[in-house]
């Protein structure tokens, strides 16, 4: 799949290819695994629901976790993520995204903070496309990727959270930002 660069210009946006994801290809970043995810519409071949499997499956093996809105999280950061479109139960995706270098040593997994969201059926302001959000800081403050080769909102506050060794509150207190709808020509 193409992934694009789109870019303003006087007579309006333009889109030239800027790179590609096959669905082979291994994910180490959020931006890889959110390009993946809005391409395929399935894990990347390195994610898996365990912690056992990702370390078996070597140091690029990761950890995606299954939740649905709502019913796992005491403090409920997915209020600040839109209203959800929920044919599934409002499923969504955590996946662990690594900060430090030191996620999986072959032995063990080292989960940090850096997740990145999926809610696969989307939010009501798009319609039913998935929409994958961005957190560093375990769920105070997100990105929203917007679908296009390193095209991710401004920061937005998420929520105050005390979870394990984690205790965040959010750097900023902006809003999560509407997103322009961009009619754009590609250039090949």
């Amino acid at each position: 799949m193409p992934i694009y660069n789109v870019a303003h210009f006087s007579n309006g946006y333009q889109a030239q290819k800027a790179t590609e994801i096959t669905q082979e290809s291994e994910c180490l970043n959020a931006e890889q695994v959110a390009e993946y995810y809005v391409s395929f519409r399935s894990f990347p071949r390195n994610y898996f629901g365990s912690t056992d499997q990702a370390v078996s499956y070597g140091k690029n093996g990761r950890v995606v976790n299954t939740y649905y809105s709502g019913s796992y999280h005491t403090y409920d950061y997915t209020v600040k993520l839109g209203s959800w479109n929920v044919p599934s139960d409002g499923a969504y995706y955590e996946f662990e995204i690594d900060l430090t270098g030191n996620y999986n040593n072959g032995s063990r997994i080292n989960h940090g903070a850096g997740r990145l969201v999926v809610i696969a059926d989307g939010i009501k302001e798009y319609g039913s496309e998935p929409v994958c959000y961005y957190t560093t800081d375990h769920y105070a403050d997100f990105k929203e990727y917007y679908n296009f080769y390193q095209g991710w909102s401004p920061l937005f506050a998420g929520v105050y959270n005390k979870s394990g060794s984690y205790e965040n509150t959010p750097i900023t207190d902006l809003e999560r930002p509407s997103v322009p709808t961009v009619t754009y020509n590609i250039v090949v």
